[in-house]
């Protein structure tokens, strides 16, 4: 049976895009969108996309194909990635 378990990989990004744009931009590098479940902009400069974990080492590997970095070191509980002081 396949794992039924999803996760998100962060990217960086320079400005939120929009849904449309975010999914273009995959497609351009060769990412099947459909795989992607959802897309979320939950810090400055990040983007998060919902994948089954079955499909994740496909999508990195066509991000460092294209040269994109993942933000590895983006962790929403963070104080720095926090945009409401009173959570911290």
């Amino acid at each position: 049976a396949e794992a039924k378990e999803f996760t998100f990989l962060h990217l960086p990004t320079r400005h939120r895009l929009s849904y449309k744009a975010a999914r273009a931009q995959l497609g351009a590098f060769g990412i099947q969108t459909h795989r992607i479940l959802d897309i979320q902009f939950p810090a400055r400069n990040v983007m998060a996309l919902l994948v089954h974990q079955d499909h994740l080492l496909q999508l990195e590997e066509a991000l460092r194909h294209h040269d994109q970095p993942i933000a590895a070191d983006y962790h929403p509980h963070e104080p720095r990635f926090l945009a409401d002081p009173a959570l911290i």
